[in-house]
């Protein structure tokens, strides 16, 4: 924490996560060769996932996990073993939390 007064010596800037549609776009020219059909799955439920943020979670599910899982899956790891791998186990030790993960996960994955 700092004093008002320190913070007002710097600028800051916001950031928030990117549109569905870049975030795909990130993951496809991250990983090529992955579909499109996995992109729009992962993509999806990595932005769900999301929405457990403040709910437990104390991070949310970045972009850059879902390049990790993509590269995963597009290596050959079942999507949802990917999506646990990359999305889930990083971000809780919560039994809890971890099976609303996979719920998320496995609904976007449903065969």
């Amino acid at each position: 924490d700092l004093k008002p007064a320190t913070k007002q010596r710097f600028v800051a800037l916001n950031f928030d996560f990117p549109s569905e549609e870049l975030e795909r776009k990130i993951v496809v020219k991250e990983v090529p060769g992955i579909s499109p059909e996995l992109v729009h799955q992962l993509v999806a439920a990595g932005r769900k996932a999301r929405l457990l943020k403040d709910h437990g979670l104390e991070e949310a599910t970045s972009t850059r996990a879902l390049v990790y899982a993509a590269s995963i899956m597009n290596a050959g790891l079942d999507p949802v073993a990917a999506c646990q791998a990359a999305m889930v186990n990083p971000i809780t030790d919560d039994a809890e939390l971890a099976e609303a993960l996979m719920e998320i996960v496995q609904a976007h994955f449903a065969t």
